[in-house]
């Protein structure tokens, strides 16, 4: 069993985790569902990058006392929001912390494998990772062959299924329909879980059903929890 400890959209805040001490474990991983980071402006490129690194850098003992100091070290696994607009990861190895952009990639943990898919539907154009519906189909055709091949058991995205734990405070759906729709009509056996943030008022957790198995869905924006799950046994093609 690996217990997962689920954050999202802090942007710039390290709130308290829970406690995970070298004797007393209570989570074997952190994923961040993105967001991570904070912003001086709304999205001008040529700011945020510079600014977002230079906050990084400034951070190291703040960072450090909140993944490492006192805690049992796990590895700190991330997925791209769209007001990050640099890779924090290598700065975080530099400072002694065992952080992995799963973005794209393939991360396994406790014979879990997680993966992480960044891409936002498109709404304002000022921040990152935003793109159409259509070019999200696209961009997210490799990830289904994975999913069916069974080479994903915790998918991390950033933005939610649309009409799952999407709504904003204006009540309006802002989840991507080109996920959505690959869940209903192309994914034959659902990973264990699907992981994400981005829309902070609707932060819970809730399942999704197909023929084979569920989904467990988590919305972990300005929140955390702790998930426990297994590795799939039974593996459908």
């Amino acid at each position: 069993m690996t217990r997962i400890l689920h954050i999202s959209d802090t942007h710039g805040r390290f709130d308290p985790l829970p406690n995970n001490s070298i004797h007393n474990p209570t989570f074997d991983v952190i994923v961040h569902s993105g967001d991570f980071l904070p912003n001086r402006t709304r999205g001008i490129l040529a700011i945020e990058p510079g600014f977002q690194s230079a906050w990084l850098s400034g951070q190291v003992e703040a960072l450090q006392k909140w993944l490492i100091r006192g805690r049992k070290h796990v590895p700190f696994l991330f997925v791209q929001g769209n007001h990050d607009f640099i890779n924090p990861c290598p700065l975080m190895q530099d400072m002694g912390i065992d952080a992995r952009n799963i973005t794209g990639t393939v991360e396994a943990i406790g014979g879990i494998k997680f993966f992480g898919f960044a891409d936002v539907p498109y709404f304002t154009g000022e921040w990152a990772n935003e793109y159409s519906e259509d070019m999200i189909t696209g961009r997210f055709a490799p990830v289904v062959d994975m999913l069916n091949n069974c080479e994903i058991d915790v998918l991390v995205t950033h933005a939610p299924l649309y009409g799952f734990l999407d709504q904003n405070a204006r009540g309006e759906r802002c989840g991507s329909t080109a996920i959505r729709h690959a869940f209903v009509d192309k994914i034959l056996n659902y990973p264990k879980a699907l992981l994400h943030g981005h829309i902070h008022e609707s932060n819970g957790m809730t399942r999704m059903y197909c023929k084979t198995n569920q989904l467990l869905i988590s919305n972990a924006a300005t929140t955390q929890r702790i998930i426990e799950l297994s590795a799939r046994i039974k593996r459908l093609k």
